[in-house]
């Protein structure tokens, strides 16, 4: 007979291990691009065309650093050309939009409005995203490329259609405006704030392509024109009406605040410019967290029902015995989707054979509503972390790297780096989100709140938390700082991220940190603290980014007792909250004013949230590692 609590221990150490242990190999809407660029499709550049176009205005090409081509779902397939890159300076704003078709090659020029002279210099770069829709309706199959300003991209299309020839090729006429049903202004979260104004309506035929775009702006009067390719007399009649998206950037940096009226063909819309983010509205839906319960089990504690709610029945209970083979079942790591609707969760399966345990790892997904479970993956080498995009149904996760990965102490083989992976929980499809672009293994992957960035570990160490990089899905960018930053979080807006190098076992030197994304620039924020021989660990920022909590250990590495501090990052001493055993886990609750973790030895651990005000505690579920839904 063997017994469950001894092999607790190690299935446990086994599990935290496949975290920091990358050599052991046991242990936060539409459709996103891989990270890695398309393929491009060599196909011969039109000739005659006017290599500086608007140039006689004075309009000067946006610089464009990369180019995707997104197909979301519906029918019509929905199908559209994002193009991001940097603003030529901080007064620059879209001017003219060209596209033209020349076979099976689509091409795209973006023009920006001539130089100010009083332009203020700009240090870093400003980002833009542009959005152009392509109707698919008549185009034939086959591939296809696309060039915006020079960067190009390709892709296939794969359904059939009874078109003969490109729309836009051979057709004589005038330009015809595009009829715009609805136009709004989108006021985005980010630094700089992301501002687009999104126009809909039907194209004005089933052949019809959008050739151009022109923008004024004068005072706080915005103009746009959307123009379609020359009617087609060859085309078919449509019947229906296909649905069109545009959306084209403002650079708000230097716009001056006030209210700002928007005309898209005739199509009248406004906006208040406050030089600020509108606030985020408080979720209505009740507090929702998924957590590994006492027994071994998946469950989730969410309002609808008095008492939390078992998701899986099948795991070995901490003390049970049992007998060989009997496979010993274990859940790790929940991660449920931040409207609540699912949790993604490790699952272990251990059975005991002649040389030990021999295991095999599944990442799963429950439904909290009806259990309905959803492998994602099964393989030898275990999960390595998952987190859904905000507002998606996505799910990014890592795989635990190959047991031939390490060479020797310190030295990889990039031919067995495996990037991180993303499955649609809509469309039931896999795919490879960010490739290991510097031939390193990549774990742990965390989306930013507001879904552009996606961070992750790349793997270049034998043990402990590995160096941190993160890839940005707005620019098509990857960024890396060869330094491990042990347990972080995202500021709300993306700008900030606050961690304290606690990469392995704790040393008394850990403190809390907040590190600038673009500049680099690092701050003490546990300065106010007398640690004595302790460290602190574990920050978390609020849902409004006004406040940090974090965790510190006064006593030193070997004590277990952990005090609860929340910091005010305007200024002013970090205010205890309590002294809780073994915390970990620390998470707000969405409307900012409770703290959930969990707490105690690991077989009697509590799921808690303390609130934030006065420092009262509620006991939410018997388990740990929590994880609360953020809408």
């Amino acid at each position: 007979m063997y017994t469950r609590s001894r092999i607790t221990l190690f299935v446990l150490l086994f599990s935290m291990l496949s975290i920091i242990l990358s050599a052991c190999a046991t242990p936060g809407a539409s459709e996103l691009p891989v990270a890695q660029p398309t393929e491009v499709i060599a196909l011969p550049t039109p000739t005659g065309s006017d290599p500086t176009p608007g140039q006689e205005l004075g309009l000067r090409p946006m610089t464009v650093e990369a180019v995707q081509v997104e197909m979301g779902e519906g029918s019509p397939l929905p199908v559209e050309v994002v193009a991001s890159g940097t603003w030529p300076d901080l007064c620059a704003q879209v001017a003219r939009i060209e596209q033209r078709f020349s076979g099976q090659r689509i091409e795209i020029n973006l023009l920006a409005a001539p130089l100010q002279a009083d332009c203020p210099p700009d240090y870093v770069g400003v980002p833009f995203r542009i959005a152009i829709p392509l109707n698919m309706a008549e185009l034939p199959a086959g591939m296809y490329a696309v060039s915006v300003n020079g960067v190009e991209t390709g892709f296939a299309w794969d359904f059939v259609t009874s078109a003969e020839n490109t729309p836009g090729e051979s057709l004589d006429g005038a330009l015809q405006p595009l009829v715009v049903e609805a136009a709004t202004v989108d006021i985005g979260v980010g630094s700089p704030i992301p501002v687009e104004v999104v126009a809909s309506g039907s194209w004005p035929e089933l052949c019809a392509q959008l050739a151009s775009i022109e923008q004024i702006i004068d005072g706080n009067q915005i103009e746009i024109s959307l123009l379609a390719t020359p009617s087609d007399p060859g085309c078919p009649a449509d019947a229906v009406g296909i649905p069109f998206r545009v959306a084209v950037p403002l650079n708000i940096v230097e716009m001056p605040v006030g209210e700002y009226e928007v005309a898209v063909n005739g199509t009248v819309t406004h906006f208040e410019w406050t030089g600020s983010a509108p606030e985020a509205e408080q979720p209505a839906s009740p507090l929702a967290v998924a957590y590994i319960g006492q027994d071994g089990n998946l469950w989730i504690a969410d309002g609808e029902a008095d008492q939390p709610r078992q998701i899986t029945s099948d795991a070995t209970p901490p003390n049970a015995y049992y007998d060989p083979p009997e496979p010993v079942v274990s859940y790790y790591f929940p991660a449920i989707s931040s409207d609540g609707q699912y949790v993604a969760v490790r699952q272990d399966a251990a059975t005991p054979v002649d040389w030990g345990m021999e295991y095999q790892f599944e990442l799963q997904v429950y439904s909290t509503q009806s259990g309905e479970m959803f492998q994602v993956v099964g393989t030898d080498n275990p999960p390595a972390g998952a987190d859904w995009q905000p507002g998606t149904h996505l799910l990014a996760y890592g795989i635990g790297t190959a047991p031939a990965y390490f060479t020797a102490r310190g030295v990889t083989d990039a031919s067995l780096a495996t990037g991180i992976f993303g499955w649609d929980l809509d469309s039931r499809e896999t795919r490879v989100l960010v490739e290991p672009q510097r031939g390193y293994a990549m774990m742990l992957p965390v989306w930013s709140p507001d879904g552009r960035f996606l961070s992750f570990d790349e793997i270049m160490y034998m043990e402990g938390r590995q160096p941190f990089a993160y890839y940005d899905f707005e620019t098509g960018e990857y960024f890396a700082i060869d330094e491990p930053l042990g347990s972080y979080d995202w500021s709300p807006d993306g700008s900030q991220i606050a961690y304290d190098r606690l990469t392995y076992t704790a040393t008394g030197e850990e403190r809390i940190y907040i590190r600038e994304r673009v500049s680099g620039e690092e701050t003490l924020i546990s300065s106010g603290l007398d640690l004595g021989p302790g460290y602190a660990f574990y920050p978390v920022f609020s849902p409004d980014g006004s406040h940090l909590a974090f965790f510190a250990n006064l006593s030193g590495p070997e004590a277990v007792e952990n005090t609860l501090y929340v910091q005010e990052l305007s200024g002013g001493e970090p205010r205890e909250l309590g002294i809780f055993e073994s915390a970990q886990n620390l998470q707000w609750s969405p409307d900012g004013t409770q703290l959930i973790f969990s707490a105690g030895p690991y077989e009697t651990a509590q799921v808690m949230a303390v609130n934030v005000q006065d420092g009262s505690s509620t006991v939410l579920g018997q388990g740990s590692q929590p994880r609360v839904a953020q809408p």
